[in-house]
């Protein structure tokens, strides 16, 4: 199943994965150094993820609109699922 939307060429946006990666780097660094522009840059990791995470909530809606009883729809059910779960993670940090 190919994605409805497209930018460039490519599929919409991606998760919020890479923000997460990045925020727990820099609160690693705050946390050893105490330095508080790790903390800073953390905040923002948060907010590119939680940003990133409502686009692909965007472009994930419109390639919602597959047929049911597919194999491509239960993939995009659970990758909703763990972006909502992901985006939660990022609103309660």
């Amino acid at each position: 199943m190919e994605s409805q939307i497209k930018i460039m060429g490519h599929p919409g946006p991606s998760d919020a994965d890479w923000p997460l990666s990045g925020f727990s780097r820099f609160r690693i660094g705050y946390l050893r150094t105490g330095n508080s522009e790790f903390a800073i840059v953390s905040y923002w990791m948060i907010s590119a993820g939680i940003i990133g995470g409502l686009l692909s909530a965007i472009f994930g809606a419109v390639d919602w609109w597959i047929p049911f009883n597919t194999r491509a729809k239960a993939v995009g059910l659970w990758h909703g699922i763990g972006n909502v779960i992901v985006v939660l993670l990022f609103v309660g940090s």
